[in-house]
């Protein structure tokens, strides 16, 4: 008896019996690809990219400088007429600080799009294997019908020959029966996993996928330290609590030289002014400066320094919830990597060989069809349950890797 090939059953690349009405027309898709396509076309990614057109024009709007203004009076005293202009002068670099504090917000905001970038990956690359998952189930599904059907054959064959009671051309039959319906459930379900990827992608939902990247192609994992230690210069949470805190500092400078006051230069002429000592026209100027007696910013400072402490706080603490996050996420990996190699070295191959076993022991009349049908669907559970060690191991790696920060090998 021929089991199902382990390979065809990992790579899911060949289309399911019966899935005629999915579209005919498909494209190669490799992981890799999987993954930049989704980084070019999430429209969640877009939509948060579009969020650094906001911040620089922060940085416009904090580069801008004070406007002049254009003072006219008519008066019935002395000088009747005059014009002035009121130019208002930033001391205490202002103007930088204010450019610094928006130019660092911009950091905040790169930060935030590192983050939703690495959540679609990590989204994209599960969905990946997902879809993975269903086709190699469906193709699992299939080959159970064979042996089903296979068994059926082998049953009429033995009640034709008066070796076997009609009950187990029943029985034989009911398998046939059930293996088709889970084969037809698997198809839907591949469906549903072939248009979660093409909604991560903004890819059609009809779209069809040849995934040429096998689901038991299982990434080396780098050492734990490694790890740990990438993940304190790559995590997005820790980056944008550091981006903050500079944001902090900058505002705290920005607020103390707001302390320095501003000077309003006024310069312009008057006109008309008759009788002793007077002119026809005559220029005119004024310094007009704040005296900062009384509010000197003491509370936006005290409230930046206080922030300032709650975000060192913050840093201290995500530096541990990222490492304990990283070594759980590290541990569950090599347990699933440790599961996947039973099942590969010993569950599998063992599964395979009691199902050859007992069908050619029916077939020689050795054993009951019951015996034969048990077999079959111990084998079918154990297939079942390789698949989804292996989807759970790389579901578990693409975790670790949103634990980290950053794309890992």
């Amino acid at each position: 008896m021929k089991a199902i090939c382990g390979l065809a059953l990992i790579l899911g690349a060949a289309a399911a019996p019966g899935a005629a009405s999915l579209p005919k027309r498909t494209s190669s898709l490799t992981l890799n690809q999987a993954l930049k396509l989704a980084n070019q076309q999430n429209l969640n990614v877009i939509a948060a990219r579009e969020g650094m057109a906001v911040a620089r024009a922060g940085v416009i709007t904090a580069s801008e400088r004070l406007n002049p203004s254009f003072n006219l009076n008519v008066l019935r005293d002395t000088p009747h007429e005059g014009f002035w202009f009121t130019q208002p002068i930033e001391l205490g670099g202002k103007r930088a600080r204010r450019i610094q504090v928006a130019q660092r917000q911009e950091g905040v905001t790169e930060e935030s799009i590192a983050t939703t970038e690495l959540q679609v990956r990590q989204a994209t690359r599960q969905a990946y294997f997902n879809l993975a998952l269903a086709q190699a189930e469906t193709l699992q599904q299939a080959d159970a019908v064979r042996l089903a059907e296979r068994l059926l054959n082998i049953a009429q064959e033995r009640y034709q020959a008066g070796d076997a009671a009609k009950l187990e051309v029943i029985q034989a039959e009911l398998g046939v029966a059930q293996a088709r319906a889970n084969l037809e459930v698997a198809q839907k379900q591949e469906k549903v996993a072939l248009s979660e990827l093409n909604a991560l992608l903004d890819e059609p939902s009809e779209k069809r996928w040849e995934l040429t990247t096998p689901l038991d192609k299982l990434a080396t994992t780098p050492p734990l330290s490694d790890l740990i230690e990438k993940a304190y210069q790559a995590s997005p949470e820790i980056q944008s609590y550091e981006k903050q805190l500079h944001v902090e500092r900058s505002r705290e400078a920005l607020y103390k030289a707001d302390r320095v006051p501003n000077l309003d230069l006024d310069y312009g002429v008057d006109f008309n002014s008759p009788g002793p000592g007077g002119f026809r026209e005559g220029p005119r100027s004024q310094i007009t400066v704040m005296l900062p007696f009384f509010n000197r910013y003491q509370g936006q400072i005290a409230q930046s320094l206080a922030n300032q402490q709650v975000l060192d706080d913050q840093v201290a603490a995500a530096r541990r919830s990222v490492a304990g996050n990283v070594e759980t996420s590290y541990l569950m990996l090599t347990a699933q990597e440790t599961k996947v190699n039973l099942y590969q070295n010993k569950l599998v191959p063992a599964s395979r060989q009691l199902e050859r076993m007992a069908e050619e022991s029916y077939r020689v009349g050795k054993t009951d069809i019951l015996a034969v049908i048990t077999a079959l669907q111990n084998e079918q559970t154990i297939q079942q349950q390789y698949l989804q060690s292996l989807y759970t191991a790389q579901a578990a790696y693409a975790t670790l890797e949103g634990a980290v920060g950053t794309a890992l090998p």
